[in-house]
């Protein structure tokens, strides 16, 4: 799914892959704009910007596979918080947008440090290192979506009826529609 927030307008493509064929095959192959997406490697060619939502996400998975351990519940609070604190900048006036920018790109790159080499957490942090440089452009333009949430909605209802219509041909779909 490829959406423009400007337009409203909304490309879908069913295919077996997300390579870059697909994306070329819709937007060209020098796309314009900008794409919030979840780091997918053929998205390289556009002009990337992190989802959030799949940042967060990743970090929240480990914390609650590993409740126990205190490091990854304080880099789950620290990365909401930072999350957070994007938002709000995001809303200030143009002034001190670029301050703040690099500000948030400090704070990601103390906690990054602090658990890179953490036993369950040190694998994510690269992830987020590797990250970092598409994470916060939506702090300068508001016009840049902080998570790519609005493809996703867009496509949930395509997700929810193959859901359905893959329950009708086995025992473990029929499972996971109770799962979504």
């Amino acid at each position: 799914v490829f959406l423009d927030p400007e337009t409203g307008s909304t490309a879908y493509r069913v295919s077996p892959s997300r390579g870059r064929g697909v994306i070329t095959e819709l937007l060209g192959e020098k796309p314009g704009g900008h794409v919030a997406c979840d780091g997918w490697g053929p998205y390289r060619i556009c002009s990337v910007r992190r989802c959030w939502a799949h940042l967060i996400r990743e970090v929240r998975t480990i914390s609650r596979k590993n409740p126990e351990d205190g490091e990854c519940k304080m880099a789950l609070a620290r990365l909401r918080t930072i999350y957070g604190d994007a938002k709000k900048s995001s809303r200030d006036p143009t002034r001190g947008r670029k301050r703040h920018k690099r500000m948030l790109e400090a704070r990601m790159r103390r906690l990054i440090n602090r658990c890179r080499d953490h036993h369950i957490l040190g694998p994510c942090m690269r992830k987020l290192e590797r990250a970092l440089p598409d994470s916060f452009w939506f702090v300068l333009d508001p016009k840049i979506p902080s998570t790519n949430n609005a493809a996703e909605r867009a496509l949930r209802e395509f997700v929810i009826q193959n859901r359905i219509r893959g329950c009708l041909r086995s025992e473990k779909s029929m499972s996971r529609i109770g799962t979504s």
